[in-house]
């Protein structure tokens, strides 16, 4: 069994609601074991014997269209990867605190990661890693303008950000 958890894009933001009693029933109707939410943000975590990330993010996002009535996109990543994630993230940015450091998980990996990529933000700093992208957020979210719309369009993916004090907070639930 693998443990991964499913991250919906902008769920509860913006009028785009879905309960976490649906989103677990989902999961369970999916055939995943060890279901459950973290958050209210569209965390999924789960375990899985068959299949792969992209099928199980494949499965989930069919299921919340056909709830919500519109695409819902959905990444999935096995524990592994998000203490891989974690631990890239402290690596680019030592010195920041968890609370100004995020990543934005991508649907897949680009090609071009020059450093210079996304642009110029401020004092917000970002690192493209092959799949996600590593975000220094020293005035806080709120403030940037260093947005996963940004990301999106200007890498040609779809990407959802998660802060790496809840990224930890996944891993020790997965891993517990």
């Amino acid at each position: 069994m693998t443990a991964s958890v499913a991250m919906v894009r902008a769920v509860n933001v913006g009028g785009a609601t879905v309960a976490m009693a649906d989103l677990r029933a989902i999961g369970t109707a999916a055939g995943f074991t060890a279901v459950r939410t973290f958050l209210n943000s569209g965390n999924l975590l789960f375990e899985a014997a068959d299949g792969t990330p992209r099928e199980y993010a494949a499965t989930v996002s069919r299921a919340l269209e056909a709830l919500t009535e519109r695409p819902v996109p959905v990444i999935v990543r096995t524990a592994a990867q998000l203490q891989r994630a974690v631990d890239r993230a402290v690596r680019a940015f030592p010195d920041a605190p968890d609370s100004t450091m995020a990543v934005a998980f991508m649907d897949r990996p680009v090609r071009d990661v020059a450093p210079d990529r996304l642009g110029a933000f401020d004092d917000d700093r970002y690192l493209i890693d092959s799949d996600a992208v590593y975000l220094l957020y020293p005035h806080g979210q709120a403030r940037t303008k260093l947005l996963v719309s940004v990301i999106e369009k200007k890498l040609g993916v779809v990407a959802t950000v998660r802060g790496v004090k809840s990224i930890r907070g996944m891993v020790a639930k997965l891993t517990s």
